[in-house]
């Protein structure tokens, strides 16, 4: 064979070569991409196929069924700093001992982390799932097949907040948020009075939620919410593609009729973040609040800041209607998919359906 001839079937081997590198590589990219799947999402994942994950057996059903207020509690304890995490465990367990409405009622815990390590003793306490990696999305699972298993019930959710990051500041949203879902004012919370969800407090602005994530709930409420483990993938495809729009393009999505001016766009980084969209790792603290049928009631009023959370002891809890703020009291600045247009086409998307007219949402909103 001449050279020259060689030459072009060496290039031609190459050519085809690079192609089929390209071609493969961009399948792996798109098996991977749409989902944005993060690191803790795969870790669940993880756990769920090697059979960790939370699985309702008939013998977890039936004591699910016999139960109308259930405590959902999820624990983390570190490798590093056991003790610690002991010592909050014992001290949230002795605030369910202390109350004579909860002292008595079922608690159903997830042990995430170290695993050699004894839960303390528990009266009427069930362990539903145990492993060394996870999150928030174990025990709210959990807590919505107990929701599913029984529409009547109620269900209380906790966590061991500062096990992971022990501060000062996470020691008093501890306890003041476990005070506030606790509270006789949460757990006398008349059925059929308005309020299908109680917390220590409830936020509207810029995003809806329970500061801290610690809430008391109706179960014909949560059954209404997309299932904790499908709720962050529902919520990134959403984000995904409102974030690949123009301002133009996205103004016309969220049926914006008035051309919005440079000004009326807040930051970029408010639509971006994660902790404002709930997606990611934020998405169990947006989970809760997502639906347009939610009605919040919560128990401490005046200013709640989560950088600097209230003394509990200075605080006495008294349920009333939420958000008692009103949104022109919110000054900051805003990104339009915090307004109400956008709270309404978000209920679209994930839920089909828009708040009653009886909502406090559209109050709230145009006040």
């Amino acid at each position: 064979m001449k050279s020259a001839e060689l030459s072009k079937v060496i290039l031609s081997f190459i050519l085809v070569f690079v192609i089929m590198m390209g071609y493969l590589q961009h399948k792996l990219h798109q098996s991977y991409q749409p989902d944005h799947i993060s690191f803790r999402r795969l870790i669940l994942d993880s756990t769920e196929k090697s059979g960790q994950h939370h699985k309702v057996t008939d013998s977890l059903q039936k004591m699910y069924a016999k139960n109308d207020l259930a405590i959902f509690y999820n624990v983390y304890i570190s490798s590093q700093n056991t003790t610690n995490a002991l010592r909050i465990v014992r001290e949230q367990l002795a605030s369910r001992s202390a109350s004579v409405l909860l002292s008595n009622a079922a608690l159903f815990y997830t042990h995430i982390g170290n695993l050699n390590v004894s839960f303390p003793p528990c009266q009427k306490c069930t362990r539903v799932t145990a492993a060394p990696e996870g999150d928030e999305v174990l025990t709210l699972q959990a807590l919505h097949d107990y929701c599913m298993t029984k529409p009547s019930g109620r269900a209380i959710y906790i966590h061991s907040k500062g096990s992971f990051t022990p501060t000062v500041k996470n020691e008093r949203l501890r306890r003041v948020l476990t005070k506030g879902v606790f509270s006789d004012e949460c757990v006398k919370m008349p059925k059929g009075n308005g309020c299908n969800v109680c917390m220590g407090k409830f936020v509207a602005m810029p995003f809806h939620c329970a500061p801290g994530n610690m809430f008391l709930a109706e179960c014909d409420y949560i059954n209404q919410l997309i299932p904790p483990k499908d709720f962050n993938a529902a919520k990134e495809k959403l984000m995904v593609r409102l974030w690949n729009m123009t301002r133009s393009e996205l103004q016309s999505e969220l049926g914006m009729e008035n051309e919005l001016l440079d000004g009326d766009w807040g930051q970029d980084w408010q639509f971006r973040r994660p902790s404002w969209v709930g997606t990611d790792r934020y998405a169990m603290e947006h989970w809760l609040t997502s639906h347009p049928r939610m009605q919040p009631c919560d128990v401490f009023r005046g200013n709640f800041a989560y950088r600097n959370p209230p003394y509990p002891e200075r605080i006495t809890p008294l349920r009333d209607f939420a958000p008692s703020e009103e949104r022109k009291q919110f000054v900051q600045k805003i990104h339009p998919f915090f307004s109400l247009a956008g709270r309404l086409y978000t209920f679209k998307q994930l839920y089909h359906e828009e708040p009653p007219k009886s909502s406090w949402m559209y109050h709230f909103y145009t006040n």
